[in-house]
């Protein structure tokens, strides 16, 4: 692993509940009977709040980045590995595409399947999902230091999925935009998202939108933030999260440059946003944030404002819109 500078240590100690809490996604844990293992398993996705439901497929894959090594963690009986295993879960809609793409990015203890049931139905509305699982931030045990790693994780994915498409007989042949990109996390992952989009560390101009639910800005080594780039954001936070603060998004919208939007529960908890009228309402910002930026479609963040209000459970703020 990177040495860490003061810096990181520092911002680290803004979450160093995230291990103590166990943020396993639990409340976005599949609501379908797709398998965690490898293969194909199809679902049907009706959640009436997205309107345009396709059926969606799920497959899970295997990438390996022999250029970058994966510490050692002691605390897990992990020995130090001369590369980067990164198993893929990819959801995918039917149709002829081509769809656009959203990465997303785990918390810490978690998994990309952990979150399927959340993402599902993001995906039923037109979007191929990759959700990489990190190597020492997942699972039970899963620490926080190497999300300083996963920014490169997650393109190494993003990548990795897009090079397999170019072959005929990948299931994905024709059926990626690879002009349209955003990127999504959550908790641990939102910080990831952060550092990928934002941090001059790791941003890339292929990235069309972010994504940050229950997030919080901190520091990467070799990078900053002083030339913030001005990707559209939307933001998603619960005033009661015990884990991350809701200032942490606070401050992420206050220092935003480009287009942003800002989901906040009333009493939301940290994973709660994620499930129930929460969760749906959520999706539905997601899905509207997403055919805004990926789709060049507004009307579906036109009827958002309305929809959020009539909720009674989350108000909107935006900047730059």
């Amino acid at each position: 692993m990177r040495r860490l500078t003061f810096a990181v240590l520092a911002s680290l100690s803004l979450v160093a509940g995230l291990a103590a809490c166990g943020d396993t996604g639990k409340a976005a844990a599949p609501q379908t009977s797709a398998s965690a293992s490898a293969g194909t398993t199809t679902t049907s996705t009706t959640s009436a709040a997205l309107a345009r439901p396709l059926t969606v497929t799920r497959r899970d894959i295997v990438v390996e980045d022999t250029s970058r090594p994966t510490a050692a963690d002691p605390g897990r009986g992990l020995a130090e590995k001369p590369s980067r295993t990164l198993p893929v879960m990819l959801l995918t809609p039917t149709g002829d595409g081509p769809f656009p793409i959203m990465v997303f990015s785990h918390g810490v203890t978690g998994t990309g399947p952990a979150y399927q049931g959340f993402l599902e139905p993001i995906a039923a509305a037109g979007y191929v999902i990759i959700a990489p699982t990190f190597p020492l931030s997942s699972g039970a045990g899963g620490t926080i230091p190497d999300y300083v790693n996963q920014p490169a994780d997650l393109f190494f994915a993003l990548d990795s999925v897009i090079k397999n498409a170019t072959d005929p007989a990948d299931p994905l042949f024709n059926k990626l935009d690879v002009a349209h990109i955003a990127l999504a996390g959550h908790s641990l992952g939102a910080m990831t998202t952060v550092g990928a989009a934002l941090n001059s560390c790791c941003s890339q101009a292929r990235v069309d939108a972010a994504i940050l639910l229950s997030g919080i800005e901190v520091a990467f080594p070799n990078g900053d933030f002083a030339n913030r780039t001005p990707v559209p954001l939307l933001l998603a936070h619960g005033t009661a999260d015990t884990t991350i603060p809701v200032d942490g998004s606070d401050k992420l919208f206050a220092a935003a440059t480009g287009p942003t939007a800002f989901v906040k529960f009333p009493g939301g908890s940290h994973t709660g946003i994620l499930a129930g009228d929460d969760g749906k309402l959520l999706q539905k910002a997601v899905v509207a944030w997403l055919d805004r930026w990926l789709r060049d479609d507004p009307s579906g963040f036109a009827a958002l404002p309305a929809a959020i209000d009539t909720s009674g459970i989350a108000n909107l703020t935006t900047k730059g819109l």
